[in-house]
């Protein structure tokens, strides 16, 4: 049952995030390469590693995104921690599997977190460049939008 859950979520995202993102094709392509990796069956850092850098052809848009300082910090932490965990379970069998899925749970919820803040942050700087373009060409007027 929760495979088939995993499973569907990659079903689910694609219309309506081409719907919106339809202008977009480069962020659509990287930001559904993001939900397949995250809703994987059996996730890996080599899935991030696949869209991170991707991510930074969109540099201007997500220069503001909220929380990234706290997301990257666990991701980091969980990044050194996963192969010390893994040791401690299958070297020296000291630790239980438990500690190394707690690690890759957080992981995972990290990625979680950083993919909505990403796809605001884009369509907030769309937003942004619509209203600057809508006053440079004169088109926008304040007194009619507090009307409406």
């Amino acid at each position: 049952f929760f495979l088939f859950v995993f499973q569907y979520h990659i079903f689910v995202y694609p219309v309506p995030l081409a719907l919106r993102l339809g202008y977009r094709p480069t962020f659509l392509f990287v930001f559904s390469l993001a939900i397949i990796g995250i809703f994987k069956s059996y996730p890996s850092i080599g899935d991030a590693s696949f869209y991170a850098p991707l991510l930074l052809l969109f540099h201007r848009q997500l220069a503001r995104v909220r929380f990234l300082f706290h997301v990257m910090q666990v991701i980091l932490f969980t990044t050194v921690l996963a192969p010390l965990f893994w040791h401690h379970w299958i070297r020296t069998g000291a630790g239980n599997s438990n500690f190394f899925y707690g690690v890759a749970l957080a992981y995972e919820a990290a990625q979680i977190l950083l993919l909505p803040e990403i796809l605001l942050s884009v369509l907030r700087f769309d937003k942004r460049e619509r209203l600057r373009l809508a006053l440079e060409a004169g088109s926008f007027n304040p007194e009619k939008q507090k009307t409406d």
